[in-house]
């Protein structure tokens, strides 16, 4: 190149990047780690699996990554294989082998159920399902277990976990189960942003 390239990175830990003509970028991918930087539990499909706990106690393992949110049909079968996977080689055991805590949860400001990433699962409350996956293209996808969530109002069970026999969804009280610890492997985090600076 005959054009001098400068460029300066600015390294804002928590700061959002915004993206502006290209000049600010997202820019890590962190893997699952624990405190100390090793992963914990065995790694299997994309998720990290890391004993049980409640729901608040599985938020905390995993930050920053989120816990499992299966968004389409496609990525529930991905995760039922992958707790598969898991069972075979011991992890999931009794006590809280009964199902894993989903990154999902009734919002009672914005009145509806949503991903942790903000995500809207509902439009607002909805009745209990009938047991059929909801596969409809203009609509997102949902597992609900025959007669979930079954929390009348919402507010009463705002969490959401996944049998493990079957993969459909519960609704749940807080610190009512501990339930298996699943972690998405990586997730991408605004923890910078790099600004490209002129000439070009």
């Amino acid at each position: 190149l005959d054009t001098l390239m400068n460029y300066s990175v600015d390294f804002s830990a928590k700061q959002a990047p915004v993206i502006q003509n290209g000049g600010y970028f997202s820019l890590c991918i962190v893997p699952a780690q624990s405190g100390t930087g090793t992963a914990v539990g065995g790694t299997y499909g994309g998720y990290v699996f890391r004993g049980c706990g409640t729901e608040q106690e599985a938020r905390a393992a995993c930050a920053p990554r989120y816990l499992p949110m299966p968004k389409t049909q496609y990525s529930q079968m991905a995760l039922e294989l992958a707790v598969r996977k898991a069972r075979a080689a011991g992890e999931l055991a009794e006590p809280c082998g009964h199902g894993i805590w989903l990154g999902g949860r009734w919002d009672g400001t914005e009145n509806r159920w949503e991903w942790e990433d903000s995500t809207q699962i509902t439009a607002g409350p909805i009745g209990k399902s009938d047991g059929s996956p909801l596969i409809i293209p203009s609509r997102p996808f949902m597992n609900w277990e025959a007669g979930q969530p079954s929390g009348a109002p919402h507010d009463l069970e705002p969490l959401m976990y996944m049998e493990v026999q079957g993969g459909k969804w519960h609704d749940s009280q807080p610190n009512r189960y501990r339930l298996g610890i699943v972690c998405k492997e990586s997730e991408p985090l605004p923890t910078g942003t790099l600004l490209l600076e002129g000439p070009y």
